[in-house]
């Protein structure tokens, strides 16, 4: 009689079964990545565009004469449009209470900033009281 000798390590199911498992984490974990630059190109463009609405903020205080406002303006979405995607900002009311918007995306209502977005496609709005 022969006896039977054990058998020792992994069948090719346990094998196949531990790749899928491994590849679905993998899955898991890249999604989690692309999440993450998602969320983090969304925090620098809220950067860029805040430092651009101080920007603007710091012109307006040191503003003497309100007929530069209008080339000042054009200069200030000169920049905005080199740093931010189809980035624009407008700038309305009178001395001392100015209101700062700046937009960037695909918004399609400019004048629908009352809430600041973000994103991709958001605004941001400011009050400035000299």
């Amino acid at each position: 009689m022969m006896k039977k000798i054990p058998q020792q390590g992994f069948s090719y199911i346990e094998i196949l079964i531990s790749l899928v498992i491994m590849s679905i984490m993998l899955l898991g974990m890249d999604s989690m990545g692309l999440y993450a630059l998602q969320e983090e190109k969304n925090a620098w463009l809220f950067s860029v565009a805040l430092n651009q609405i101080q920007n603007m903020s710091e012109i307006l205080k040191k503003l003497s004469d309100e007929n530069n406002l209008e080339e000042l303006i054009s200069d200030w979405n000169l920049e905005n449009s080199d740093l931010l995607p189809k980035g624009k900002g407008t700038v309305t009311g009178y001395y001392p209470i100015y209101t700062v918007s700046i937009y960037w995306g695909n918004v399609k209502d400019r004048k629908a900033c009352q809430q600041n977005r973000l994103g991709n496609n958001g605004c941001l709005r400011e009050q400035v009281i000299i």
